[in-house]
């Protein structure tokens, strides 16, 4: 087997008016009767494609207006967000390594101070874990296959809000290739 290595990205961004959202998500997900999981505190991933949500409704324009110029500095030109859910870690909740099954995946920091752990990445072909320097306010956008993972919070509680997309390229103009069944002629 041979192997190519490609770049990647993993995108960083700042959430605008992070702090105008932050205590009313918080209040709103108080509110929220859900229970956790083995590691992780409380979280409402069951509920991904409920996009009537409170929580869901307030943060959408943000989280929209945040990926939307990562998305088009890639050359995409068109997304669906296909699932969203919170997910809030006290002390030592953590989630394990897993990958997700779409184009892309995003986290935004909610909560998360000095002594807490962004989200731990690996390359699916080198296996060495790495972070990026996100803080809280932050929201990352991701390729779904990396490896990934929320360590063990040593911090004070965690709270994040995932979600993930897919991306398509419309009107990117690609030649005819009769060998590839998948390429859009336009």
């Amino acid at each position: 087997m041979r192997r190519v290595r490609i770049d990647d990205y993993i995108f960083i961004e700042r959430v605008d008016n992070h702090d105008e959202l932050k205590n009313q998500l918080l209040d709103l997900i108080a509110k929220q009767d859900d229970a956790g999981e083995p590691g992780v505190s409380k979280l409402d991933y069951e509920h991904g494609d409920d996009w009537k949500r409170e929580w869901v409704q307030l943060v959408i324009p943000s989280i929209i207006s945040t990926i939307v110029p990562m998305i088009k500095s890639m050359g995409y030109d068109a997304m669906d967000l296909t699932n969203i859910w919170y997910q809030q870690y006290d002390a030592d909740s953590r989630h394990g390594w897993h990958i997700h099954d779409t184009s892309f995946s995003g986290v935004y920091f909610l909560e998360l101070d000095e002594n807490s752990c962004s989200t731990r990445f690996c390359l699916p072909t080198d296996f060495n874990p790495f972070e990026v320097d996100a803080k809280e306010g932050d929201m990352i956008l991701f390729p779904s296959h990396l490896f990934h993972m929320s360590p063990a919070n040593k911090g004070n509680r965690k709270t994040s809000i995932a979600f993930n997309l897919k991306a398509d390229c419309k009107t990117l103009n690609l030649p005819f290739d009769p060998e590839c069944g998948y390429c859009r002629v336009l």
